[in-house]
């Protein structure tokens, strides 16, 4: 009789060591998953923020690109510059990406610079110069502000047209 007592206390002695290791296995199992969970919740955030930044950084390159050759095309309307046919062309094209790619304040801008270029042609002298180079500067700065440097403190009046 103690021999079999004995042997089920052993066996009782093994089932509660075995039922305390089943546990402990199972909660340190459970913990390695909700971690390979939330290293993967980490990770898609990650990707995300990276696929973000990466179409970010590539609009802005694309922008800059475009604002170089917008910029490059307005010394048509600037006299002492090129206005031949060809130069003409090359501002009608940039001023056409410029609609696809650029931010509403861009177009804008540029708008109103070119409105006040056609109120000048239509008659001399309507527009005063000063205010054609403001609106040229504004434009100028609008596009900075969307090619990098959203935060600039330049203005209009920083913006120097050079005669030779």
């Amino acid at each position: 009789m103690v021999t079999v007592s004995i042997i089920i206390s052993i066996v009782n002695l093994i089932a509660l060591l075995f039922v305390l290791f089943l546990k402990s296995y199972a909660s340190e199992k459970g913990k390695n998953l909700a971690t390979k969970e939330d290293i993967a919740i980490i990770t898609d955030k990650v990707e995300g923020i990276k696929s973000k930044y990466e179409t970010e950084s590539q609009l802005i390159e694309m922008r800059r690109h475009l604002f170089e050759q917008v910029v490059d095309s307005l010394r048509v309307f600037i006299t002492g510059h090129p206005s031949d046919a060809s130069s003409k062309d090359r501002f009608l094209v940039s001023y056409a990406k410029t609609w696809l790619w650029a931010p509403d304040s861009v177009v804008k801008s540029l708008n109103e610079f070119l409105h006040l270029q056609r109120q000048f042609v239509a008659k001399l002298g309507s527009v005063q110069q000063d205010n054609m180079k403001e609106a040229y500067a504004k434009c100028v700065i609008e596009m900075r502000k969307h090619a990098g440097f959203p935060d600039t403190d330049l203005s209009d009046k920083d913006y120097q047209f050079v005669q030779f």
